[in-house]
């Protein structure tokens, strides 16, 4: 919808129809709000992720989603060459830096409680000698 409302008015801009210009600019403020906001909650929601490493297996849902979420939003804008697209771009950068951010924690926590196990074995070891 927002790819739309851009695409109408930058081919419409230099005609006079002031009113509807104002109202389209005022719908795509608000779904560029709208669209901030969800991509905050989606950013929340992957760095609230938490793994126990000793339960999990395959792959983690943040990542076997953002596939199909890429698909859908790039099947949405086409080939639109609008701040639309930097935006969703931006989107992208943000997602992506915050996924890898989240896998690097969650990969230091798996190392930790490596560690941790070791120490165990270890003293369990050391008592029994």
């Amino acid at each position: 919808m927002l790819a739309c409302i851009e695409q109408y008015l930058v081919s419409h801009s230099d005609q006079s129809q002031d009113f509807l210009s104002s109202i389209l600019n005022l719908q795509r403020d608000r779904l560029i709000s709208t669209f901030q906001r969800f991509l905050d909650e989606q950013l929340r929601a992957i760095e609230e992720t938490k793994v126990q490493t000793k339960k999990r297996s395959g792959m983690l849902s943040f990542v076997v989603i953002f596939p199909n979420f890429v698909a859908r939003l790039e099947h949405s804008l086409g080939s639109t060459n609008t701040d639309v697209r930097l935006l969703v771009n931006q989107a992208y950068g943000r997602i992506v830096k915050t996924v890898f951010d989240s896998l690097d924690a969650i990969a230091k926590e798996a190392d930790s409680m490596n560690a941790d196990d070791k120490e165990q074995l270890n003293i369990h070891i050391l008592t029994m000698g």
